[in-house]
């Protein structure tokens, strides 16, 4: 983490460490200290399964029944548990050693997740790095070496401050960290799983992706793309053919699916272990996700729709709305077979959207991935409508919120139809950047034919000309 600084003059050092001091200064500032004990109770930034107050409630269920010596049961089997296993094997071993006082506990969980989304932020300006890197590797080709060369100028550092500015800065993110919500180490293990396959680190990777798996289920629908994105770092063959494509070993991808298999058979084995030997955590953790018997208002679109359906009907729209997300997975990573890194980003906007119980935090790491694809930027047609509907939901879903549940003079039509500004301003960002994807791709391949046929009349001018003067030579002798 250097101090090279981009034409924006960010230096990565000074943005980590401001961002840092930012959330800090919530968590201990006597002004502002105030503020996280709001948002860890707001809709929009926890849900039953990614909650402050699950962790803390899940870490006292753990020390109770380890102080039984297994006279009480399991954690899992209280019957609202909703935190998955995973999360208390990576903080307990850090909280245990904290002591017993509330304040000695707050500070240490205002690091912990302070530092996290710092981790995060540095792992996306090295994803921004790691995609420059093999952008200028790609244009190096004979065919493309003058393509998109504005895009590619000055060092490949030059806007890893920016990347990790927008994320540390953004509100959603900022908002998340305070609240404490475990959707923070969701985004810094896609982060690492995503800069991991980029430097086709396997093992990295596969310790990333489950933990995200083993987080918030989700990021499973990630798998295909993430393991082309590996396979495409790890083979040797980066030849690229007319179409500049590039060629990726399906060797590779195989290898990287097993060891994502058998480090997720392993992780929740060690889930097991940690729930007390007791299964009942893949229902309580997973299939609270899945099947959605908790219907505590969030910003998604399940709860308020199985609130109002019969009962003899739920089965059926789980079905299908489970499928709906699930759907999207094969066809997005077949499209993009040939930029993985953007399918990933598509598909982490539509769970974001989509997703049984979403948050604030699902959503800045999609706006984070989707500012590392500069390229696009220029063919994005609404994205001043897109962030003015961000920014209308961002403020209807409290004021509607606060009008039903605490002044009474509303009902949880008005805070649902918020939620549905917030889907639509999700939904219209995802379908402009795959347009501009598009038209990008197209723009790229038209100029790469356009050069290739001008090198070909070239070749056909020079060959017409030395066969003039052979043939002049011939006569003259």
């Amino acid at each position: 983490m250097g101090t090279t600084k981009g034409p924006e003059g960010l230096s990565l050092r000074w943005v980590i460490v401001i961002g840092v001091a930012v959330r800090l200064a919530f968590f201990f500032l006597p002004s502002l200290d105030f503020v996280p004990s709001i948002l860890e109770r707001r809709p929009e930034l926890s849900t039953p399964t990614t909650s402050y107050m699950a962790v803390k409630e899940a870490l006292y269920l753990q020390k109770v029944y380890k102080s039984s010596t297994g006279t009480l049961p399991p954690p899992y089997q209280s019957g609202n548990l909703y935190l998955p296993p995973i999360i208390l094997r990576y903080l307990e071993p850090i909280l245990s050693r904290t002591g017993n006082t509330a304040s000695s506990f707050h500070i240490t969980t205002a690091l912990i997740w302070s530092i996290a989304d710092a981790i995060t932020a540095i792992l996306l300006a090295s994803i921004y790095v790691k995609k420059q890197k093999y952008l200028k590797r790609v244009h190096a080709s004979p065919d493309q070496a003058q393509l998109d060369t504005s895009m590619l100028a000055g060092s490949a550092l030059s806007s890893a401050g920016g990347i990790a500015a927008f994320f540390l800065f953004n509100p959603f993110s900022i908002a998340t960290c305070l609240a404490r919500s475990t959707t923070t180490f969701n985004n810094l293990a896609l982060a690492l799983a995503i800069s991991s396959a980029l430097s086709a680190s396997l093992v990295m990777l596969g310790l990333g992706i489950v933990s995200a798996i083993l987080i918030s289920v989700y990021p499973v629908l990630l798998v295909p793309a993430i393991t082309i994105l590996y396979a495409m770092s790890a083979s040797s063959n980066t030849t690229h053919n007319r179409s500049g494509k590039q060629t990726w070993s399906k060797g590779q991808a195989i290898i990287c699916l097993f060891f994502i298999a058998a480090t997720l058979a392993l992780f929740v084995y060690v889930s097991y272990e940690v729930s007390g030997k007791d299964w009942t955590f893949i229902d309580r953790a997973y299939g609270t996700i899945l099947f959605l018997p908790d219907l505590s208002p969030n910003i998604g679109l399940w709860w308020y729709f199985f609130i109002e359906i019969f009962d003899h009907f739920r089965d059926f729209f789980l079905l299908a709305f489970n499928v709906h997300v699930a759907s999207y997975a094969i066809p997005l990573t077949i499209k993009y077979r040939q930029d993985p890194l953007f399918a990933i980003t598509a598909l982490t906007g539509l769970i974001a959207v989509l997703k049984s119980y979403p948050t604030l935090g699902d959503s800045s790491m999609f706006l984070s991935l989707l500012i590392l694809h500069r390229e696009i930027s220029p063919y994005l047609r609404h994205s001043l409508f897109t962030t003015l509907l961000y920014t209308l939901a961002t403020l209807m879903m409290p004021a509607l919120h606060h009008l039903w549940l605490q002044a009474g003079s509303g009902n949880a039509n008005f805070f649902y139809a918020s939620t549905l500004v917030w889907a639509l301003a999700g939904g219209s960002s995802v379908l402009d950047a795959m347009w501009a994807w598009g038209r990008w791709r197209w723009e790229t391949e038209r100029k790469r034919d356009a050069s290739g046929n001008a090198d070909r009349i070239a070749t056909q001018i020079g060959k017409k000309k030395e066969d003039v003067v052979l043939h002049r030579k011939v006569i003259q002798a």
